[in-house]
């Protein structure tokens, strides 16, 4: 009965996109550290400020949840709110690779990270609430075809696939500092184009990670038509079974 109950199509697409997309929030956080203090070369003003952006970013998140929500379909919301917010992400590193961020210590460097780094984490948010609300569209589905309710199996298993990307995320920063030569002891100082070779190879690994994340989450397929009469089947059947 559970592989019968988890093997639902729509179900598999969100919980590999979770574990994709939780693989690629993990494997961000583990790198932070080395970006904000050698990359940016933050103060620990500065990066305690960039880690409050998410007070800013939350209830923003929110609204558009429900705007996006309300105007596309779930799926195509999750993905138009998503991509920009994986495209954002790496930004800021790819434009300094470029030559066209200011430069560390410009006054103008701290704020304009904020931002972007505000907007990312709005839209990334969002993304979150609309998957989460896929989610709860699933256990309805999942009974038509099994005619049982499964509701609590399903967000366990969304809750796992969360936590057990956390180790990997760390696994592989550790990989990406590999071949990236960063040291990694306390006590040795990083080359001067370490920050570089750094970026040079997170990028592209995470822009990767957050297209395979995409292209799973394009396999979920049910539609709020599709729920629609998925409540209205169960509702006659329920009404059947009382008469």
């Amino acid at each position: 009965e559970l592989g019968e109950t988890l093997s639902n199509r729509s179900f598999v697409a969100i919980f590999v996109t979770t574990l994709i997309l939780g693989l690629g929030a993990a494997l961000a956080a583990a790198l932070n550290v080395y970006f904000n203090n050698y990359f940016w070369q933050l103060t620990p003003q500065q990066v305690g400020l960039i880690v409050l952006s998410g007070f800013i970013a939350a209830p923003i998140a929110v609204v558009l949840a429900r705007w996006a929500g309300a105007v596309w379909e779930k799926k195509s919301a999750a993905l138009c709110v998503g991509a920009p917010a994986f495209v954002i992400a790496p930004l800021p590193i790819i434009l300094r690779l470029m030559g066209l961020f200011p430069e560390n210590g410009d006054p103008v460097l701290f704020p304009t990270l904020f931002t972007i780094v505000a907007v990312d984490l709005s839209l990334i948010i969002a993304t979150q609430i609309l998957l989460a609300s896929m989610v709860a569209d699933i256990p309805e589905d999942s009974e038509i075809k099994t005619g049982r309710r499964s509701e609590g199996t399903f967000f366990a298993a969304s809750m796992f696939a969360r936590k057990a990307v956390s180790g990997l995320g760390v696994l592989g920063a550790g990989i990406v500092l590999e071949i990236a030569d960063f040291p990694v002891d306390a006590g040795t100082a990083p080359r001067p184009e370490a920050a570089t070779d750094l970026a040079m190879v997170y990028v592209p690994v995470l822009l990767a990670v957050y297209v395979f994340g995409l292209i799973a989450l394009s396999f979920y397929n049910i539609k709020r038509a599709d729920h629609l009469r998925n409540l209205e089947t169960l509702r006659t059947r329920r009404e059947g079974s009382n008469a």
